[in-house]
């Protein structure tokens, strides 16, 4: 278009399984693989948002470009952040920076967690506001019951709701965390790395562009070091973990405003 305005021409949806979309949910990412990847003759300085972009994309093919089909993936682009990216210095005693380091953050995902209801709580907001005309013993006590249940949820809740989630579904996935390592340390990983970046970003004026130019940051960019997290998941003896999940109120607004009103009923009626 030729109207000096800037329009959206196409767009790219992907699961995203990081910050608010799961990694603060230690069921849906119960283990977080973390690390350091430094490029030789990089300049941290010109890292930007596209950058990051494409990073991501690339640094999830080249993980999992010797898997066997999409589905033995260890993860995908949305489940790759990039924490920070700075200057990298070779030994302490270095005045310039010999490049530019990546802290990459990767979430593996547990697609089995599941989200949590309020069955017990949604069938007692199915009280209507028709009822209050009798003020019955039987109705009242019913909304007193209605009541102690919201006022037990807003006294207990600590923070956004989470998901559940089984032990049998999530120590599997330590394995996975561990292939993740087995693939960064595999002999070839970051050529394959730099030769994918190469297909996809500039030669000029790029973080990666003194990489590119050098044989030897090629040779002398690597990855320093992995690491794993566990994030903070809790099982009872029988039962799963249950935990809230962010959305709560805007998913049962309905039940909520109607425990609400049937209070503010009640309150009425005995003021009355």
């Amino acid at each position: 278009m030729s109207d000096g305005l800037c329009h959206e021409m196409n767009s790219v949806e992907r699961p995203c399984h990081i910050d608010a979309c799961g990694r603060s949910d230690p069921c849906r990412v119960p283990f977080v693989v973390h690390s350091i990847i430094s490029f030789s003759g990089g300049q941290s300085h010109l890292w930007d948002k596209r950058f990051e972009e494409t990073f991501t994309d690339v640094f999830a093919v080249t993980v999992n470009l010797h898997r066997e089909n999409q589905a033995d993936e260890l993860f995908q682009a949305g489940d790759v952040k990039v924490i920070a990216a700075s200057n990298w210095y070779q030994n302490l005693r270095s005045k310039e920076p010999d490049g530019m380091k990546l802290v990459v953050e990767i979430s593996i995902f547990n697609d089995k967690a599941l989200l949590p209801e309020i069955e017990s709580l949604e069938a007692e907001a199915n009280i209507t506001l028709d009822d209050a005309a009798n003020f019955t013993d039987t109705w009242k006590d019913k909304v007193n019951d209605v009541v102690n249940q919201v006022k037990h949820v807003f006294h207990t809740l600590e923070g956004p709701p989470l998901a559940t989630c089984e032990e049998t579904y999530v120590y599997p996935l330590a394995k996975t965390a561990e292939d993740v390592h087995v693939e960064l340390s595999r002999q070839g990983f970051m050529n394959e790395l730099l030769d994918l970046m190469e297909d996809k970003v500039n030669k000029i004026n790029t973080p990666f562009s003194p990489v590119f130019a050098s044989r030897e940051n090629i040779l002398e960019s690597s990855v320093l070091t992995s690491w794993t997290i566990k994030t903070e998941v809790e099982f009872s003896k029988d039962t799963p973990l249950r935990l809230f999940r962010e959305g709560i109120f805007f998913d049962h607004w309905e039940a909520l405003t109607t425990i609400a009103a049937i209070f503010c009923s009640l309150l009425l009626w005995r003021l009355l």
